[in-house]
Formats: C-alpha cells, structure tokens, sequence
C-alpha cells in the first residue's frame, strides 16, 4: 500500500531502468575471467540505481517505512560505479580517457590509417580509371587495407592478393608498397585490443570483491520492480485489498476479470458471488456462451492473484481463503503427440486432482464429465463431485447435464447456481444467480440461429420427460422471479416519486418560510421608519413650541395628530398579515 501511495503522490522514484545480471554473476565467480564491456555497462546500471535509489529514498524514510526498510539494504559501491562509468561508453566501448596509453594508441591508430589510405588512393590515381570494378572504393581484407583491380590489370600492380569476388572478375591486392604501412598499423592494433584486455581485467579484479553485494542489490531491486508494477496494476485496474481468511470460503464483491471493463465499461456485468463455509461445491448452469467458464476464470485467477500479492480487481466487503493450490481443468487439453483424446485429457486433469487435491484447494472444472457418453460423462461427474465434497475442498463446476441439476437437494455441500439468459431476446444476461440451476437453452438458441424449425420441434420431443419437466420447474421459477423483479422495480420507482415529492414539499415549504421572514423584515423595517419620521417631526414641532412666547394650542394639537397617526399606523402593520402572509399559519403576536 506505501508504493500504491507514493505513486499516487506522483512520485515514482522505482522507475529505474536495469538489466538483469545473469550470465554476468557467473562469470565473476570464475577466478581470471573477463567481462566485455557491454557486460560491464550493465553492472553499472545496477550500481547507479542501487546508489539513486538509496540516496533519494533516505529523505522519505519516515513517509514510507516499510519500503525503507527493504531499500536500505541495498549497498552501493560509488568508487567501482565510477570507474566503470569513466572507462565504457553507453555503447559498451572502451573509452579512450580509461587510460592514458589506449588514448595514445588510438591516435597513432588513426595517424597510420591515414598514410595507408593516402599510399593506397595515390597508387589507384597513378593506375587510371581503366582499372576500376564495381567494388569501387579501397576497403579491408584480412584486417589489410586493400584496393580492387580487375583481373585483367592486376598483374600492372606488384603485392599480395588476399581476396576475389564473387563474380571473379576483381581481385582484392595489397601493393606491396603498403605492406610495411599495413603492418606497422596491424601492430597498433593490436597494442589497442591487449591494453583494452588489461583495462578490462582490471576493472573486473576491481568488481570481483563486491559480487555478494551486487547479487543482494539486484535481488532487492527485482523485488522493488514487482512492488511497483503491482501497485501500478491496482491504480491502473481499480484492485483493492480483500480480506484474508484460513476458513474455506469465498466472497467476491463486483468482481471483475481484469482484461474485461478495463477503464470502466458499463457493459461489463460484475461478478457477485458467496459461497460460505458449509457450501463445499458450486454447480454453476445456464446457456452457451453465457459466461460460465469466464466465471470459472474470474475466479481462479482472482484467487491467484491475491495469493502472489497483486491487488485483484474486487469491491470492498470481498473475501479471498488461503489455499494451497489452485487445480484448473478448463479448455480441451487433447493432444496427438501424447495419444490424448479429449476425454482422456480431461481424466488425466481428474485424476491428478483426486490424488493431490486436500480441503484446502480449490478445484474449477468446466464441463466436468464431458467429451464421452452422455450418461456415464453424468454419472462420473456425480461422483467426483461427491468425492471433493466429501474432501472439503472449495470446488466450481460447470456442467450442461441436467442430471447434475439435482444434487444440490440430495447432497450437503452442494448448492446450484445459475447465469441468466433472457427468453424474449434469446441472449444471455450474464448476470449470476445462486441456489437455482439454470437452463442451457440450446434449442432455443439454435432455432433463433435459423436452424429448421422441424428439426428443432422433432428435438424438443426427444428431450427426456424428466430433463423437459425440470426446465419447466426452472421456466416457472424464472417467470415467477421475473415477475417479482418487476414488482420492486415499480415499488423502488413508486418510492423514489414519493421521495422525490416530499423534498419537493419540503423544498417549498422552506421557501414559503423564507418568504414569510423577509416580508416580516421588510415590515420591521418600515415601522421603524416609521417611528423615525415621527420622531424627527416632533422634534420639530417642540423646536417651534420653545420659540413660541406662549403655548400654541394649534402646535400640541399637530403634535398629538402626528402620534397618534403613527401608533395607529405601527398597530395596523403589526395586526393585519402582510401582503401573501394569508394562510401560512398562525402569526406570532
């Protein structure tokens, strides 16, 4: 979970690039052994990451401690680091700066080079061009530098001839000219391949000491790598973690294989399934290319997944046993080469299962019992599924026979599960249903495929009255639940109208409230102005009674008038309800 965090943070310090040391491990433990320099390229990279890592890792030790704790036991080696990173290019070559005498030899190399190229294109001039082929240019024979003559003027120039062409009309000579030029640079050449040999077994000698550490470090960086790319699954896929369980049961919540609704494809039906502790063999039926074997498949590599920590892609509430194996038997496993028939194949994944299988396996088989006679194919299917019943192991089977149907009521441990398939449209629903079998439908299937309408009713006559009486038990249970589903849909759609209806109600009622308040406000307001103008006139009118040099009857009159019109005013305001407060309840006094 720190690595899934910490790439979330969008960070993603594990994103270093390495190859891995195999053949290179080997080698250094052979005492006097040389690596190449690509070799040594790629030791250096394990170094560079292992120092990276640790040394950008170490600042964040207190964010993610359970990953420091595995990065801290890397060990980088900075002085062979760089020495390796100083000597070889990115190429793999030795570079000239990793000692000071391959340096030199490489420019005498090139200095030398030079004159014979020169000698060589003077004696081509010198020659005219008569004498040119359609080999063109000078070019190298036996590590010697060489011009192509026709055979007819070769005996013109005096030397060795080291080569001819395929057609036999050139001959490759080195004049004898350049004879001394091209051993003098054969020399040179080879002074570079020895001092880039002793640079090489240096540089080995030097590594040697740290090959316990360096094993260590790419073991620690190969585990980091799987870390990440698991986390980078779960953030990519949706995984979570499920719980764990030692009991033998399995719950899987909106289960979801993961090469199907990558990204989150609405088409894509999640897989919901619960077998409980008690419920040892799940016998899934239902339609052709219904979904069984990809149920079979989702759970199965579900299951794998979470045993080898990748986070698989579930809900929450799922719930994943520890197993100790996981036995498949899916897909047609004949084979020419081994003499194996279909059949034969399918009883060799039988028998393997029956011999190693304990209560704490899993066991998906898809078809169990098919590929021979129908009846004894039933039969051997029956008694399997009691055998790893009995067993205790957590068992998935998918089967067409109808017979097998029935156990579910005969057999404790056994329960029937069914993925559904819609009669009207012909085409299955995917959608998984626990404790009732399903039907296959293939008549049903093949008349809506075109296939003649007489053959299928002669077919249907031929269904056994048994198998034909449990189709229509399992037709009538489907019609029935149909039905009901129906029912709580419409129930589900009544209540949500009736939900949506009281917020409604609610919603207006609120506003209605608001509207109330404000319009209150806005009286409060206006009676305050109210006794804030009356108050101003009798200011005024008293200002004018002080200056009078005696009472003025008139005045008081005004004054008394100016009052009681106000408090009349301010009464009425407070008495009768404001404009659209009519019937909104009981006013406050």
């Amino acid at each position: 979970m720190e690595m899934k965090a910490l790439l979330q943070s969008g960070t993603d310090e594990f994103s270093l690039e390495f190859d891995p040391l195999g053949e290179e491990f080997k080698r250094l433990r052979v005492k006097d052994s040389l690596l190449e320099g690509p070799s040594l390229r790629r030791v250096e990279k394990v170094l560079r990451c292992s120092r990276l890592l640790k040394d950008s890792f170490s600042r964040r030790s207190e964010s993610y401690p359970r990953l420091w704790k595995i990065v801290r036991g890397l060990h980088p080696a900075p002085l062979i680091e760089e020495r390796i990173s100083s000597s070889i290019d990115e190429k793999g070559e030795v570079k000239d700066s990793a000692s000071e005498r391959l340096a030199t030899l490489r420019r005498r190399f090139v200095v030398s080079r030079t004159e014979v190229l020169e000698l060589l294109e003077g004696i081509k001039r010198r020659l005219g061009p008569e004498v040119d082929t359609a080999e063109g240019e000078i070019t190298l024979r036996n590590g010697r530098y060489v011009i192509p003559l026709r055979v007819s003027s070769h005996i013109r120039v005096a030397g060795i001839v080291h080569d001819r062409s395929r057609s036999g009309a050139t001959l490759f000579i080195e004049p004898r000219e350049a004879i001394d030029l091209n051993n003098a640079l054969r020399e040179i050449e080879l002074d570079i391949y020895r001092e880039i040999d002793t640079i090489l077994r240096s540089l080995v000698s030097e590594l040697r000491p740290y090959l316990d550490e360096l094993e260590r470090n790419q073991e620690i960086l190969g585990f980091l790598d799987s870390v990440r790319a698991r986390a980078r699954f779960a953030l990519e896929f949706g995984g979570i973690v499920p719980e764990i369980t030692n009991e033998s049961a399995i719950r899987l919540v909106r289960a979801r294989h993961p090469l199907l609704g990558r990204g989150g494809d609405d088409r894509v039906i999640p897989l919901d399934l619960d077998l409980e502790r008690g419920e040892r063999s799940l016998l899934v039926s239902g339609p052709n290319a219904g979904g069984k074997t990809v149920l079979l498949k989702t759970v199965g590599l579900l299951t794998l997944m979470t045993h080898f920590g990748i986070l698989p892609t579930l809900g929450e509430g799922s719930v994943i046993p520890l197993l100790d194996a996981i036995f498949t038997g899916i897909g047609d496993d004949q084979s020419i080469e081994n003499d194996l028939s279909t059949f034969s194949a399918r009883v060799e994944v039988l028998k393997e299962i029956l011999e190693k299988a304990s209560s704490r396996s899993m066991i998906l088989l898809d078809e169990i019992g098919s590929g021979t006679d129908p009846s004894e194919g039933e039969a051997l299917a029956g008694a399997v599924i009691d055998a790893l019943t009995e067993r205790g192991s957590l068992n998935i089977f998918t089967t067409h026979y109808a017979g097998l149907k029935t156990i579910a009521g005969q057999r404790e441990g056994v329960v029937n599960g069914s993925l559904g398939f819609d009669p009207v449209q012909l085409e299955p629903t995917y959608r998984f249903e626990k404790g009732v079998p399903g039907r296959s439908y293939g008549l049903a299937i093949a008349e809506r495929l075109g296939l003649d309408r007489g053959v299928i009713e002669e077919a249907r006559e031929r269904v056994p009255g048994s198998h034909r009486h449990l189709d229509e038990l399992i037709e009538e249970w489907e019609r029935k639940r149909a039905d009901i589903l129906l029912r709580e849909a419409e129930i589900e759609r009544r209540e949500r109208a009736l939900e949506s209806a009281r917020l409604d109600w609610e919603q207006d009622r609120e506003r209605r409230e608001i509207e109330r308040e404000e319009k209150r406000l806005r009286a409060d307001e206006e009676i305050l102005e109210i006794v804030r103008s009356t108050r101003k006139r009798m200011e005024e009118v008293i200002s004018r009674l002080k200056a009078a040099p005696s009472p003025d009857e008139g005045l008081i009159k005004e004054a008394r008038r100016e009052v009681e019109g106000s408090l009349t005013e301010i009464r009425q305001r407070r008495l009768h309800p404001l404009p659209g407060e009519e019937g909104i309840g009981e006013r406050e006094p």
